[in-house]
């Protein structure tokens, strides 16, 4: 399969199922499973203290219509597939740049970049982990594995540039700039990954081992 090719197959639903695992265990996530569980009557006064609380100037005419909103949200995200499990929004070709104007500098091109959030809805949630988490990712042919070292040479090389100060980044609506978990200096916000139909396992630990996230295509394609 050619680089192209590959590309014309990530749209957002294989994207999530490939990305979904890293953000824990998928399900119905809440505080405020009891709203839904339990009868309006039955509520401890100090409950319903703390759920008015929460939610602060979001909209109610009453409990009921509270409770009806969180029954209909608890449903519709235990009803999602892992597909639609994630926000997602994508980028291909990113220019590495660092600097301005006579000092700009393009070190290179990202082929993709994913941002990714679980899928909440009033206060209910796909999964427990409320952190977005940027996907950096090299595509790359089968073929291209007969030389992994330059492969893995190139991601390493990106990382390290990447994660310096001045680097100017993608932003999204799932994953704005000016949200302050974003450029610590652990870089557990970002994960460098390469992408290609198949890759051999012995190549794949290896990559692992570097901290390289592994994806493959022909993992959904089995499952199809």
């Amino acid at each position: 399969m050619k680089h192209d090719d590959i590309v014309l197959e990530l749209n957002k639903d294989r994207l999530a199922l490939l990305l979904c695992h890293k953000f824990g265990d998928m399900g119905c996530w809440s505080p405020f499973h009891w709203v839904v569980q339990k009868k309006i009557d039955d509520w401890k006064q100090e409950e319903t203290a703390h759920l008015l609380q929460t939610l602060g100037e979001e909209s109610f005419d009453n409990l009921k219509d509270i409770k009806d909103k969180f029954t209909e949200a608890s449903k519709s995200i235990s009803e999602l597939s892992k597909e639609k499990s994630l926000q997602i929004e994508k980028t291909f070709e990113f220019p590495i740049i660092k600097g301005d104007g006579q000092y700009k500098c393009t070190k290179g091109f990202i082929d993709l970049i994913v941002h990714c959030r679980r899928v909440k809805i009033h206060h209910f949630s796909s999964y427990q982990n409320n952190n977005p988490i940027e996907f950096v990712i090299e595509i790359k042919k089968e073929k291209d594995f007969d030389d992994f070292g330059n492969i893995l040479r190139q991601i390493k090389e990106y990382r390290e540039y990447y994660n310096t100060y001045g680097i100017k980044r993608w932003t999204s609506q799932v994953m704005p700039t000016n949200e302050e978990h974003r450029y610590g200096n652990s870089g557990k916000d970002f994960i460098f990954c390469v992408l290609s139909t198949k890759i051999p396992n012995s190549i794949k630990s290896l990559f692992e081992d570097e901290g390289i996230m592994c994806l493959e295509l022909d993992s959904l394609n089995a499952q199809d």
